[in-house]
């Protein structure tokens, strides 16, 4: 036991140590080329983010916004093309993966870390104590103030909200004031303000304008795209998830890279509420995890929520929620809910759901749910669906749906699509299908309400309402099915082959037949009257036949005859019967046959049919071989 467990602790620690990356990439150090043509300052710089895939954050108040900027660059660093624009009295730094920060360049009255050593032991500490910073944040257009705004520290340690009124209140130590303050709001450009605080100052207090925008900023990694299903829409998620955290992970769009995290619950993790601003190289979750996504391992005692994408492996005790996209290996042991598309493989002990497209394999214990594309294999224990197309194979213990397949769908008890399907499926008890080319298998009944092109296969009943194909049932039946192969007891096709009429022949002076079915093939059924005849007096027949030889003038059908005696306590003859007749047509619904018949009766327990009158006759080891004439007269239509 030792050994296992020892064996897969160093698996999970190889994942981990392999999936951490190297550090993250320095943006100023990114080549770009601009063009800008008369442009205002800040929408310079928008084109300049845009094109460095990254997003600025500076007090709009230090930039001159009447300023216009003409520039074209070829192949420089974004840190050169700001000194180019922005000149000396600026100074730029990166903050994450995701920000570059622009700020006025003063020399800091709070000195570097390398001239500490210089000050004196009260200085030392005053760097050390917090500082309250306190205000208001307003919208710059209405003035108003604005609630749910996150004031945070650069380093993401200290954050706040504002209250209904916009106010905020911020205890940051005095150290961190030159490193800057952000405030982010919903629907609100970023704003960052660096603060050089009197060295007697008891409060810093400051009231920020923040300039709304009209469209949300674009993403800064196409893997995060803002536009992505919120996973706080569920109910599961809104229980487990305070307001504090949702809000303020909606406020920092941005998302950054970390390397680990470890949460207890979305509130106490080593990020503090900022769980959801960031994508983890390693997760470990006791109870309930929170983050931006995850891009290598995830384990979680309980539920797993990531608000974006997961992409690697994910391991939930009982839930994994994913709001955007999953590309690898999840497991949870209850239910996997992702939002966004799913490439890989998935197994949810009761529930599997996924409201994009699937490519891979997607297995819930008892049902799983695609609200898109399914390409791959999908099982439900109990349920399948895909509520569009399936590629592949889906498989449901009681139940399949598909609103389209193409391959192999089967149900233990139905199956159902709705469009265009190719392939086959397979049921228990009913199968049923808009329009299918392929094969159908059901051990009651199968139902195509528009076209099939190929088989039927049902245990007692064949429906479709374009047969085109070989019909396999005790019943079989179509609208129009003039081409259609049927076998069973019975077919009936509305644009078929039907008749009735009265024959005679070497046995018996009334024949009355039925016959039904398509042009190639069609069922009879025969109730023979023989007037005076001891020997063979009443009987049925069954039997198949088909026209569509020789101009359709001659018609051949094979089938088996049974006869009993008047008191019907005993057998007098049974027979198999083959038919050759010339058809003459009379008019457009009467014909007249006639032609020869080849019969053979097998011996039954030691007993022979005694043959009556014929051309001509063998008695074989087997039972009696002779041949005879048939003449009759039939209705069509």
């Amino acid at each position: 036991m030792k050994n296992k467990i020892f064996r897969l602790l160093t698996f999970f620690i190889f994942i981990s140590t392999s999936i951490i990356a190297a550090d993250t990439e320095s943006l100023l150090n990114r080549v770009i080329s601009i063009n800008i043509r008369n442009e205002p300052i800040e929408d310079a710089l928008e084109i300049i983010s845009d094109k460095g895939g990254f997003l600025f954050s500076y007090n709009s108040s230090i930039i001159d916004k009447n300023q216009l900027i003409s520039k074209r660059i070829q192949n420089k660093t974004i840190e050169n093309i700001l000194y180019d624009i922005l000149g000396d009295s600026y100074e730029f730094r990166q903050v994450g993966n995701s920000h570059i920060i622009i700020r006025e360049a003063f020399t800091l009255t709070i000195r570097p870390m390398e001239d500490r050593k210089r000050l004196t032991p009260a200085e030392q500490e005053r760097l050390k104590e917090d500082i309250p910073l306190i205000g208001k944040v307003l919208d710059e257009k209405t003035g108003k103030g604005i609630e749910n705004v996150v004031v945070y520290d650069s380093r993401r340690k200290l954050l706040t909200l504002t209250d209904s009124t916009g106010y905020y209140r911020l205890d940051i130590p005095v150290e961190q004031l030159n490193e800057g303050v952000f405030f982010r709001g919903r629907g609100y450009y970023d704003t960052m303000v660096q603060f050089d605080p009197d060295k007697e100052a008891k409060f810093i207090k400051y009231n920020v304008n923040l300039t709304p925008y009209l469209d949300q900023p674009g993403p800064i990694d196409k893997d995060f795209t803002l536009t992505a299903t919120n996973p706080h829409t569920l109910g599961l998620v809104q229980k487990l998830v305070p307001t504090k955290v949702d809000v303020i992970s909606n406020n920092i769009e941005q998302v950054e890279t970390r390397v680990f995290q470890f949460t207890f619950v979305p509130f106490l993790s080593n990020t503090n509420f900022l769980g959801g601003s960031y994508e983890n190289r390693l997760s470990i979750n006791t109870f309930v995890g929170y983050s931006a996504g995850v891009k290598g391992l995830e384990i979680g005692g309980f539920v797993n929520i990531n608000r974006f994408n997961m992409r690697g492996m994910q391991v939930g005790g009982l839930v994994n929620i994913v709001g955007g996209n999953v590309n690898g290996f999840q497991v949870g042991g209850i239910s996997n809910y992702n939002l966004g598309k799913v490439n890989g493989v998935n197994f949810g002990g009761i529930l599997n759901v996924a409201k994009d497209t699937v490519l891979g394999i997607h297995v819930g214990g008892i049902a799983d749910l695609t609200l898109k594309k399914t390409t791959g294999i999908q099982i439900g224990g109990i349920v399948s669906t895909s509520v569009e197309e399936t590629n592949g194979i889906q498989i449901g213990g009681i139940y399949s749906y598909a609103e389209k397949f193409n391959g192999i769908q089967i149900g233990g008890i139905t199956n159902t699509t709705i469009k265009n399907s190719n392939g086959m499926q397979m049921s228990g008890i009913y199968n049923y299908g808009q329009k299918l080319r392929g094969m159908q298998v059901a051990g009651i009944s199968n139902t195509v309400t528009d076209t099939i092109s190929g088989v039927q296969l049902a245990g007692i009943y064949n429906y479709a309402k374009n047969m085109n194909g070989v019909q396999i049932g005790l019943v079989n039946s179509a609208k129009r099915g003039k081409n259609a192969f049927p076998i069973g007891l019975f077919a009936w096709y509305d644009d078929g082959y039907h008749s009735a009429g009265i024959e005679v022949d070497e046995t018996t002076w009334a024949n009355f037949y039925f016959r039904s079915g398509s042009r190639k093939l069609y069922n009879y059924f025969q109730v023979k009257y023989n007037f005076g005849n001891e020997y063979h007096p009443e009987g049925i027949g069954v039997g198949y036949g088909f026209g569509t030889f020789l101009m359709k003038r001659l018609n051949f059908e094979a089938g088996a005859v049974f006869s009993m005696t008047t008191d019907y306590d005993d057998w007098t003859s049974f027979y198999v019967n083959t038919k050759i007749r010339y058809v003459q047509p009379i008019g457009k619904h009467f014909n007249i046959l006639v032609g020869p018949t080849v019969n053979w009766s097998p011996e039954i327990d030691g007993r022979r049919m005694t043959v009556p009158p014929h051309l001509w006759k063998n008695e074989f080891e087997s039972g009696p071989l002779w041949i005879s004439a048939n003449f009759g007269l039939q209705f069509t239509w």
